[in-house]
């Protein structure tokens, strides 16, 4: 009997000892709660066509117990280009407090572009988690179209400034042969 009383003497302690370790151990390393975040300054941006424009990306996170990598990426819209610096923003480690890193978003906006205003979605991958924020793009018409003289690309007010120069020597030419002519002719009377 005292072997039996023994037995159960030391399974209640050592139930009691499990229990009140497990219950430490979930106070002590109770999971802090993860949060994210991600927002575009500005969030207004207007580009010429032919022309780029920035925005700075924040992203911001709480929870993580290691370096957090977050991936950047865009939506498309035909003749603008995006391009992320960093592509790929870390998050230092956190144990509730927020942390927060940045990327700066240039927007290229092509030849080919067509003037108006657009939603350019920034989406931030978090992992099983995704953000996204949206930034107004305004393209406008002022960069004048390239012409191609010759077979090189020439820029419009280039050619404005060529065509101008093409006609003042043209000019001076006519002008100089005159004066030639006329001095040839009384040399030889």
């Amino acid at each position: 009997m005292k072997g039996a009383r023994r037995t159960c003497l030391f399974c209640c302690i050592l139930s009691i000892c499990l229990l009140s370790c497990g219950y430490m151990a979930r106070l002590c390393y109770a999971p802090v709660a993860i949060g994210t975040g991600l927002s575009a300054s500005p969030l207004s941006v207007t580009v010429p066509v032919g022309g780029t424009g920035q925005s700075t990306i924040n992203v911001s996170g709480k929870g993580n117990p290691a370096p957090w990598p977050v991936d950047l990426s865009a939506s498309s819209i035909n003749g603008v280009s995006t391009n992320f610096n960093p592509q790929q923003v870390i998050l230092p480690p956190s144990e509730g407090e927020w942390n927060s890193n940045q990327s700066i978003l240039t927007i290229n906006a092509g030849i080919s572009a067509v003037p108006g205003t657009y939603n350019l979605t920034v989406y931030a991958d978090f992992g099983a988690i995704t953000r996204n924020v949206s930034i107004a793009l305004t393209i406008t018409g002022d960069q004048q179209p390239d012409t191609t003289v010759g077979g090189y690309i020439e820029d419009s007010k280039l050619l404005e400034t060529v065509d101008w120069q093409i006609a003042l020597t043209t000019v001076t030419v006519v002008i100089t042969a005159f004066l030639a002519f006329t001095y040839y002719r009384k040399t030889t009377q």
